[in-house]
């Protein structure tokens, strides 16, 4: 599998002005509260708000990529959080924890990227509910697990929504 263009991906919110300015800047918004969350820019709102006009800059398949999840996680933050004003320390800190997470490797043939490690979401559910990670189930409550088989490892990334 060939990793997801970091830049490319992400820098959608560059070229959609409606997100971020062409300076990194992102947009303000009037704030508003969405799952638990006090949404005051368009970042968030692309990342919450399927409602939203921007929302569609990302189809489904970006949204379950590993890396869109990484950045929507640290995106969004947590109750406590403080928010940056321009999008590049998102784009740093998305690319360094997905680097440190999964491993890439070059195919010596073809020169390309691949990745090699699996990423698995975990859940535990009994019959009618999730029991692991915590119920109820909340978009910043999440636990993955990511499996190297060339380097026999496996990494856990794991975090309750308080």
């Amino acid at each position: 599998m060939e990793p997801p263009a970091l830049y490319l991906c992400i820098s959608k919110l560059f070229i959609y002005s409606g997100v971020v300015r062409e300076t990194g800047h992102i947009i303000k918004c009037f704030d508003e509260v969405m799952d638990d969350f006090l949404v005051s820019d368009e970042l968030r709102k692309v990342l919450l708000d399927p409602d939203s006009a921007n929302y569609g800059i990302f189809d489904e398949t970006q949204r379950v990529e590993f890396l869109f999840r990484v950045f929507k996680h640290l995106a969004l933050g947590g109750p406590v959080n403080q928010y940056e004003d321009t999008i590049t320390p998102y784009l740093d800190v998305t690319k360094a924890i997905y680097k440190e997470l999964s491993t890439v490797v070059k195919d010596q043939n073809t020169k390309k990227l691949q990745i090699t490690s699996i990423v698995f979401e975990v859940t535990a559910m009994t019959d009618d509910s999730r029991v692991f990670p915590e119920n109820p189930k909340h978009t910043q409550t999440f636990c993955y697990l990511i499996i190297d088989n060339a380097r026999k490892q496996v990494k856990l990334w794991y975090h309750i929504w308080m």
